[in-house]
């Protein structure tokens, strides 16, 4: 079959069904709709003269055909891909072009309410598409130029992404200024006396405790709530504390912006450092190699790492 032939978009379908395994998470990530998709799949089965992806337990699983062809399609995308973006010069102000985010929950709302509207100043014709981690088996797969953004630990075993971090900070241990406890330096055997509420489901606070269980320790949770937000405010109104990225204690009100000064504390919270070592808050983007030459990629990634960095928490 002559490559003139053939629909070369049908391929990075294929490459998204190969990654997701999925018709709908396929179709999500490439900001299609489910029969688009659907029908991209009936062409690349004509295409092939192979079913390429059946239902499993699992999903879709590829056919023999379809696994042997996938490391040859990446890289015929790959190097097509390259050719383009070195080719093409790119200028935020007057540039058009549609990027897709994969956020870590705990972390989207922060990022996104700093990085569209320096979007919509700086680059008006860009259009973003961010959408939450589901947990499913195949989610942190990349497709196309999708840019991950996620839990640092997470992605240690992703060395085919190239990786960027762009926070890297220590975790406080918020509490009221009247708590009893902040009457004097906080302590590992202080801390483990105390009463938490915690943020569930969060990776950081888990490591928290991963941590504790190692020593032999544990802390008592009274309260688990959705957000750092939610956390910070019940510690400001009880004798519980909260442990928290120190971004996201300033962000919540109790710890004071850099302009207030080294370490302040703000209102009605006192901050202690976690009396606890190895626990670092770290956020990583991850990016298909393909994408290091495309200049619209590279200066996508360079704003999101700004907004980390502008953002960032005084330092105590």
């Amino acid at each position: 079959m002559r490559l003139r032939n053939i629909d070369l978009n049908l391929l990075v379908v294929f490459e998204a069904l190969q990654a997701q395994r999925s018709v709908s998470n396929a179709a999500e990530q490439l900001g299609l709709t489910q029969s688009a998709v659907s029908h991209a799949l009936r062409r690349l089965r004509a295409t092939f003269g192979d079913e390429l992806f059946i239902h499993g337990k699992a999903g879709l699983e590829p056919t023999p055909r379809a696994a042997e062809a996938a490391d040859t399609i990446r890289i015929a995308l790959e190097q097509i891909e390259r050719a383009v973006g070195q080719a093409a010069p790119f200028d935020p102000a007057t540039a058009t072009r549609s990027f897709s985010l994969r956020i870590s929950e705990y972390v989207s709302s922060h990022l996104l309410q700093h990085l569209c509207p320096f979007l919509q100043r700086e680059a008006p014709g860009i259009q973003l598409r961010a959408t939450h981690f589901t947990g499913a088996p195949r989610d942190n797969e990349i497709v196309g130029d999708e840019i991950h953004v996620s839990f640092g630990t997470q992605t240690r075993n992703h060395t085919h992404y190239n990786r960027l971090r762009v926070v890297s900070e220590n975790f406080v241990v918020v509490m009221r200024r009247s708590n009893p406890a902040a009457a004097t330096p906080l302590t590992l055997a202080g801390y483990i006396a105390l009463n938490h509420v915690k943020v569930s489901g969060t990776i950081g606070t888990n490591m928290i405790d991963d941590a504790l269980a190692r020593l032999g320790l544990q802390r008592h949770v009274v309260f688990q709530v959705p957000t750092w937000r939610d956390a910070c405010h019940i510690a400001g109104e009880s004798n519980l504390v909260a442990a928290m990225p120190a971004r996201w204690a300033m962000e919540s009100g109790a710890l004071g912006s850099a302009a207030e000064g080294a370490g302040s504390a703000s209102g009605r919270y006192h901050i202690e450092p976690l009396p606890l070592d190895g626990i670092v808050f770290a956020i990583d983007l991850l990016w298909q190699p393909r994408y290091d030459a495309d200049a619209g990629h590279a200066w996508l990634r360079a704003a999101i790492a700004e907004q980390f960095r502008t953002t960032a928490p005084p330092t105590r």
